[in-house]
């Protein structure tokens, strides 16, 4: 019987947010599928921005401040050195998806600002899909 196929064969996913996969009519989750249809997807941003000092300064400062000992003015701009800063973004963004008896929410992590945009239109994507099935 090696000739065989299945009777059922899964629909590729259109789209895929964090851990959750939508195909033409369903969403595919790790805690189970719902129907796509009549799904409401909810996106809350949960970045922000950090202030840090910068690696290359601080290795900067620790190899002048390490030669203060021959000039002192190199070792003071060392010190200043550690005045750099820098905004790192951090942080996550959740979308959650909400169908009848379903709930499910994921963490996405936000690497960059064009992260932050894609899952946004990556919900506002599904969010069309789930008006548009029949």
């Amino acid at each position: 019987m090696s000739g065989l196929t299945p009777y059922w064969q899964p629909s590729p996913y259109l789209l895929v947010v964090g851990d959750i996969g939508i195909t033409d009519s369903w969403v595919v989750t790790p805690r189970g599928s719902c129907p796509l249809r009549g799904t409401r997807w909810i996106v809350t941003d949960r970045t922000y921005y950090k202030q840090a000092t910068p690696v290359w300064a601080i290795v900067l400062a620790a190899v002048l401040v390490s030669l203060f000992i021959w000039v002192c003015l190199l070792g003071l701009l060392g010190l200043l050195l550690l005045l750099v800063k820098e905004y790192q973004l951090a942080g996550s963004i959740e979308v959650a998806v909400a169908g009848d008896e379903f709930f499910y929410a994921t963490q996405v992590p936000a690497r960059s600002s064009f992260a932050v945009f894609q899952t946004h239109q990556l919900a506002a994507q599904a969010q069309a899909l789930a008006t548009m099935v029949r």
